[in-house]
């Protein structure tokens, strides 16, 4: 079920729940510290008195103000937790209310049963790492000060063993170091890892849809989309043609004139060898001794020879190495 929101000058907060009330606090807070009402919701400001005109005016901007957090804090609350707070309009009564109903850190069971929240905290599936790691010190800065307070080296421990395996490597390099490094080091070693893992599997994607495309004709060399059938500059469908019979739609590889001149056993256009024979009637555009490359299908060298090729074989070599080197800069960060 999602979670529901309201919406604030500030962006959209999740709605109070009996779960995430820590969270909320710290977010409705500054939303209502932004409206200039947090000392009227704390009592610091009490209403002003005075029957001049200016004291008029500061009544009215007071009340105002009141009204905005009164406002706030009761669209931010879901409709389980309205019946607490729906009886009164006073912004500071409604706050001591929801303190001290979902607070906690107020009582050591409720702090017990934030520790146990954490010990078994585990990364949720497809989880990013950087969200786990939130959830982890929120837990942490909830108990902070409390006799149940989560100790640097609790902190550490838990990371160790509730890691992903495919942070193994740097986790194992960690606990070999004396002394043992902060939880905050392992956060962003593990966040760095996530973000090069992240980067190097964009860089397959896009290596093999590269390639995928220029078999289909999409581009050659240097992906301008001159690939046989392919497309062109702007996506239109281009027209190709047999560069030896000059028939459209049909491409230099498959074709049939050119297959038998290369073996010798048909005619280019008319009567007569293709081999050669002037007397044929024909159009020798090509003759058997003239062979077409199978790469580009341009008469007149093969394809080790082919500057098309060439430039794709040179392509290919580069994003193979690009990927090999950013594994290898990988490993040498973690050591």
């Amino acid at each position: 079920m999602p979670t529901e929101t309201f919406k604030t000058d500030y962006g959209n907060i999740p709605k109070l729940t009996e779960n995430n009330y820590p969270m909320w606090k710290e977010k409705v807070r500054r939303v209502i510290m932004g409206a200039d009402a947090y000392e009227i919701m704390t009592r610091e400001e009490p209403e002003p008195e005075g029957n001049t005109r200016e004291g008029r005016t500061e009544l009215r901007n007071w009340r105002k103000r009141r009204n905005n957090a009164q406002s706030i804090i009761y669209m931010g609350c879901s409709d389980q937790i309205l019946p607490h707070i729906k009886h009164t309009v006073d912004p500071a009564e409604m706050w001591d209310i929801l303190h001290d109903r979902f607070d906690n850190t107020l009582s050591k069971l409720g702090r017990t049963q934030i520790l146990r929240k954490f010990h078994a905290c585990h990364p949720a599936k497809d989880e990013k790492m950087n969200t786990y790691f939130t959830r982890l010190i929120d837990y942490r800065n909830q108990l902070s000060g409390s006799a149940e307070e989560i100790s640097e080296d609790s902190f550490v421990t838990h990371l160790f063993t509730h890691i992903p395996k495919e942070f193994a490597t740097t986790i194992n390099i960690f606990k070999r170091q004396a002394p043992p490094p902060s939880s905050q080091h392992i956060m962003d070693a593990i966040r760095l890892d996530e973000e090069k893992a992240a980067f190097v599997t964009e860089i397959a994607d896009a290596s093999t849809g590269a390639a995928l495309y220029s078999q289909r004709g999409g581009y050659h060399g240097r992906g301008r989309g001159r690939g046989r059938g392919g497309s062109g500059r702007f996506g239109r469908q281009k027209t190709y043609r047999c560069t030896y019979c000059k028939m459209d739609n049909q491409t230099t590889e498959a074709c049939g004139k050119l297959k038998r001149a290369q073996s010798g056993n048909g005619n280019s256009g008319g009567n007569g060898n293709s081999g050669g024979n002037d007397s044929s009637g024909g159009d020798n555009t090509g003759g058997s001794d003239e062979k077409a490359c199978y790469h580009c299908g341009i008469p007149g060298h093969i394809r080790p020879d082919c500057i098309h090729y060439k430039r794709a074989k040179e392509t290919r070599n580069r994003v193979r190495k690009g990927t090999a080197s950013i594994a290898t800069a990988g490993d040498r960060d973690l050591i």
